[in-house]
């Protein structure tokens, strides 16, 4: 497995610090992961996020770790490229591999804020097309001689641009991944995958099976283009004061994360619209403070003891994913805490799995998250209602027990809140119908509202499932009960 570090440098009001502390921290820290084995280190790049992100100017920030660190590799994720000259890019990145010695990850993306496109320039609906000529205006910056473009965005007549990067033919490049559609494109572009850190653990799966799958179509090796995922990390020696650590600082971190990208989901269109219900159906569930139980079952949070973390982090790689970005510092968490952290991950957790691999793309995957039973994103919900029960079914569905399953169910619930839905299962996906799809339902599922929703949290009590009456398909009936209930 391959570990780094990520940072987007939080301040908030709660942790009592300031800005120059939590710079200065960071950079002790991040010297401290160099020596104790961390294979790298990323710094996001956010604008006017008081509190969240005081990392304006990564970039900057990257020429002091130059100097800081020998050995590992120090990522942007991400240079927001609409937001930038692309030549200007190219030569601030080309500038520090010359500093590392061609130790430089660049990740690019379109960045997260609305308001940031207000203050600096152009238009988040145009912002997939402004990514992609930037890239080719940066690759071309990075060739031996001169340069000219002329473009839709950028034009400029021949020009040298330099310094020239030090890794041949430029640094390895990354794109940061919301939108199904990026994660198939990512591989035609020669590009690797920053994924999370704001998505349950079973939609970024989905996003890593696109990745592979089209990596596959044009034989190139996935591995070598790398997909890394993001999460909140904190390792002490006792497994409670972790746990206290996380809940007051890693749940505050994914709290604005999704206050966050709230903006961006409603306003990046058809593109955005999957996540934008899926995470709209998480924050209501959650009520936008998701507990740390949920955030841990859903694969979005590693709180523990070094043993404990040894088992997480075991089972992210039997899911397939093996480069992990760990949040130490995630929302504030205490300069002192932080550096243990990288202490006892050096010691005990890296060396223990340094050794583990993913299952070869094509292999299925071993025991994953799935064996967490996520309908605990159910039980701590105040906000439950029959219809987001229904809604909320991609949280508690088991593709792996859904193999050759083709069914429709149609669900009736009465009672307040009550009404009917149309669940449909077919190749390994679930969908949720609002409306009538037309055809005649394999099974009829009828219950009033409080039997479902006891059902739906978990609750198997015998004196429920005569309240539950199924009609039809008998054995598909069946295994609608395996499938979540």
């Amino acid at each position: 497995m391959r570990f780094d570090l990520f940072y987007e440098l939080a301040v908030p009001d709660f942790a009592q610090t300031s800005e120059r502390e939590v710079i200065r921290q960071a950079l002790d820290q991040i010297a401290a992961a160099d020596q104790a084995g961390f294979d790298g280190v990323w710094l996001a790049e956010h604008h006017f996020q008081r509190q969240f992100s005081h990392s304006s100017a990564p970039d900057v920030l990257m020429g002091a770790i130059t100097q800081r660190t020998t050995r590992m590799r120090i990522g942007h994720a991400v240079v927001l490229l609409p937001l930038h000259n692309p030549v200007m890019a190219a030569e601030r990145i080309a500038t520090l591999d010359v500093l590392s010695d061609g130790r430089i990850d660049v990740g690019i993306g379109r960045g997260l804020s609305p308001v940031e496109y207000e203050v600096f320039g152009g238009a988040i609906e145009e912002s997939r097309e402004r990514v992609d000529e930037a890239i080719e205006v940066m690759r071309s910056s990075w060739g031996q001689g001169p340069v000219s473009h002329q473009g839709r965005f950028w034009s400029f007549p021949e020009v040298d641009v330099f310094p020239k990067p030090v890794q041949e033919p430029h640094p390895p490049l990354w794109t940061a991944a919301v939108t199904p559609e990026t994660f198939a494109l990512a591989p035609e572009r020669d590009l690797g995958v920053l994924a999370g850190p704001f998505k349950p653990l079973f939609m970024v799966a989905q996003d890593h099976a696109r990745f592979l799958a089209r990596c596959q179509e044009l034989g190139k090796d996935p591995r070598q283009l790398g997909f890394g995922m993001t999460l909140g990390v904190v390792v002490l020696d006792d497994h409670k004061r972790a746990r206290q650590v996380a809940q007051r600082h890693i749940r505050w971190f994914y709290e604005q994360l999704l206050r966050l990208t709230a903006p961006v989901l409603e306003r990046g269109g058809e593109s955005y619209r999957y996540y934008r219900e899926e995470l709209a159906t998480l924050r209501e569930l959650t009520g936008g403070t998701p507990s740390l139980d949920a955030l841990d079952a859903a694969g979005m949070v590693i709180a523990g003891s070094p043993d404990y973390a040894i088992e997480r982090f075991q089972k992210l790689a039997n899911t397939g994913l093996d480069h992990i970005l760990c949040a130490v510092q995630a929302g504030g968490v205490p300069h002192a805490d932080a550096l243990r952290s990288i202490e006892l991950l050096g010691e005990r957790v890296i060396p223990a799995l340094r050794e583990t691999a993913a299952p070869p793309p094509g292999e299925p995957a071993g025991a994953s998250f799935r064996d967490t039973d996520l309908r605990i994103l159910l039980r701590d919900s105040q906000t439950l209602t029959p219809e987001l029960a229904l809604r909320s079914l991609p949280l508690a569905f088991r593709p792996e027990r859904a193999e050759d399953l083709d069914a429709l169910y149609r669900v009736e619930v009465r009672g307040r809140g009550g009404g009917t839905w149309w669940v449909r299962i077919a190749d390994g996906r679930l969908e949720v119908l609002g409306e009538d799809p037309g055809r005649a339902p394999d099974v009829q599922v009828r219950a009033g509202a409080r039997t479902w929703l006891r059902r739906v949290k978990g609750n198997r009590r015998p004196a429920l499932f005569g309240r539950m009456r199924m009609s039809g398909d008998q054995e598909k009936a069946s295994a609608f009960e395996r499938l979540f209930l």
